[in-house]
């Protein structure tokens, strides 16, 4: 058996939790490259990037014995061999239809395995194509990014020597692994607890947390409460590079950024099949711009902003870009996360079922890629009734939409809004 190579952090078991749970299945980033790519490069190529990484080439165990493992203290990393069928699906399926909406559903679909010694991602290769599917233990979207731009530059290396290359049947062994990094909040001060905003912060959401909340006009938007295995259904758009040069010039007038614009486009259209509700929508923060943590860690905190319609589009994305940039300065979410560490995870992550935690709409930017075309894709999980997840390459920008259940009956009109919304700026730069 192998050692322990560390315990989990704090950020680790919260995910170790929903991973377990089966709370939130994965995310994942589909690259297409310029050209194909074949298995045994491939193999080679992510044989580098774990050595290189070696977290990536582990799984978390149980390290005690202890029935009771909810807050997952008692569990360590583990090195382990991964097998090339284990870690990489080969498909030969049509590349000129392969990228549609029922790909990103079966995504959707994969779960991974604590306790087991077996990867907790997966990649699946298709000519060109390359998906990293992972679970959020420990990737974030960045990380995803990350594996596609460490994976560019193996190919990079590999190409003068592919010929010479064989097959592998073990893509890493576990005595190739000794050591893995520290977690972030164990070497940078991101995820402190500063004793004025953190008194702040208990006091805001768990001693009185109702004097905090949101004056809104309206009532939230709300669905059924929260369950596991949430129905969740995926549609696919593409912007083109002219139409969206067109959405980044116009954002820039507004001296502000596609973020916030996007979700004020998304209230507006939404809020025209449901009039007379308040929104929220959530967005994840990237903690890296505050510290040079490593690659393979989940690195985020979480900007929330809550507002009343009518949405029209300049004061709502001000309303947005205001709220994220009060976030990022004060880094308030980070200190909230921290908050993690006081707290029995397993409990603070069940303890969503059943309510109506759920946000209107999540949305998440991972940013360009250099290639051709990018695809970041990610179920509703506990998050939001609407996900939006966005990412950009040589050829564009494309988004790929996740609904609930229970917003499908509203997605046909809410998209052909959406995409009216687009459409009005691309005609207005023309």
């Amino acid at each position: 058996m192998t050692r322990d190579l560390r315990p989990p952090s704090f950020m680790e078991r919260y995910q170790l939790c929903r991973v377990d749970n089966k709370y939130y299945p994965n995310f994942n980033i589909t690259v297409k490259y310029a050209s194909s790519i074949s298995p045994t490069v491939l193999a080679h190529a992510v044989h580098n990037i774990i050595v290189k990484n070696p977290i990536l080439g582990c799984n978390y165990f149980k390290s005690t014995k202890a029935e009771d493992h909810n807050d997952y203290r008692d569990y360590s990393i583990r090195a382990i061999d991964i097998k090339f069928d284990d870690l990489i699906t080969v498909r030969s399926d049509p590349t000129e239809t392969y990228i549609n909406d029922e790909f990103f559903s079966g995504l959707d679909k994969i779960f991974f395995n604590i306790n087991e010694r077996k990867p907790l991602w997966h990649l699946v290769l298709n000519g060109p194509y390359v998906t990293i599917v992972c679970s959020h233990i420990y990737f974030d979207g960045n990380s995803g990014c990350f594996f596609h731009k460490d994976l560019l530059e193996e190919l990079k290396e590999l190409n003068p020597i592919e010929d010479s290359l064989v097959p592998l049947e073990y893509i890493v062994k576990a005595v190739e692994i000794t050591s893995v990094p520290p977690p972030v909040d164990a070497t940078t001060s991101l995820y402190s607890l500063p004793i004025l905003q953190t008194l702040k912060n208990v006091f805001k959401l768990v001693v009185a947390p109702s004097w905090f909340k949101p004056a809104t006009q309206f009532p939230i938007f709300q669905t059924k409460p929260v369950v596991v295995d949430q129905i969740t259904h995926f549609k696919v758009i593409h912007i083109d590079p002219t139409t969206l040069k067109s959405l980044l010039t116009h954002v820039k007038s507004m001296n502000t950024t596609l973020t916030p614009w996007i979700i004020a486009i998304t209230f507006r259209s939404f809020s025209k099949l449901h009039p007379n509700n308040s929104f929220d929508a959530t967005i994840p923060l990237n903690g890296r711009r505050y510290t040079p943590a490593d690659k393979y860690q989940v690195v985020v905190a979480e900007s929330v902003v809550t507002l009343d319609p009518p949405f029209e589009i300049e004061s709502t994305t001000s309303a947005i870009s205001t709220q994220l940039t009060t976030d990022l300065e004060t880094r308030d979410p980070f200190n909230r996360v921290a908050l993690l560490k006081f707290v029995n995870v397993g409990n603070f992550a069940g303890g969503r079922i059943g309510t109506h935690a759920r946000r209107t709409l999540e949305l998440s930017n991972v940013g360009k890629l250099p290639v051709p075309q990018v695809w970041f894709s990610q179920g509703c999980g506990f998050s939001a009734h609407l996900q939006l997840n966005l990412a950009s390459g040589e050829d564009g920008m494309d988004i790929v939409f996740a609904y609930v259940d229970e917003v499908k009956k509203d997605f046909d009109e809410f998209l052909t809004n959406f995409q009216q919304e687009i459409e009005n700026i691309n005609q207005t730069s023309t």
